[in-house]
């Protein structure tokens, strides 16, 4: 404190203005990371990797292992979704469905930010396609069949477009790399 007040010069009354201050920023941001948990980014690539790695192989092409990520936690989702019947409790769906969706949508970047702004346009339809199926569960979970079976359909085009998505980024990469040889 001495040396910080030593070099800015600051008085008493700035000073305690200034600790204030940082005791304040450090309560906002106590408070944002309990609202926003940090999302393990490399586990979920890792299991994106380890479910469609030999059918979708490695690509540097920015967004990719995300992308892969969503596809796979949506398809371990779905396989999930299978097995719900009329006994399964809402804790159950919430444990088993919406929070692993849950997860895949909250480790892409916020749209409007420079991270976002990094990422492949191509792979956006990844980063809806999480979103999509929890809104679709979440209106089953209501017993709303309208809203479910919209977004069943849209869940549907939305796979195949990320799918494709990723298709054409390996392929694209393998292309680059023939060339370079």
């Amino acid at each position: 404190m001495l040396a910080l007040t030593l070099l800015t010069g600051c008085n008493d009354d700035k000073l305690k203005t200034l600790e204030a201050e940082n005791q304040q920023m450090k309560a906002r941001l106590r408070i944002l990371e309990t609202e926003h948990p940090s999302i393990d980014v490399a586990k979920l690539e890792a299991f994106g990797k380890d479910q469609l790695g030999t059918s979708i192989p490695d690509d540097d092409t920015p967004g990719f292992q995300r992308a892969r990520a969503s596809l796979a936690g949506v398809n371990a989702v779905r396989g999930a979704l299978e097995k719900v019947s009329p006994l399964t409790t809402k804790a159950e769906i919430e444990q088993q469905l919406l929070n692993p969706l849950h997860a895949l949508q909250d480790m892409w970047p916020a749209y409007i930010s420079p991270a976002n702004q990094q990422i492949d346009p191509m792979f956006q339809s990844c980063r809806d396609l999480p979103i999509v199926l929890r809104i679709g569960i979440e209106a089953g979970a209501v017993g709303n069949k309208t809203v479910l079976n919209l977004t069943s359909d849209l869940e549907k085009h939305i796979r195949f477009e990320c799918a494709l998505a990723l298709s054409a980024a390996t392929i694209k990469s393998k292309h680059k790399q023939e060339g370079k040889q």
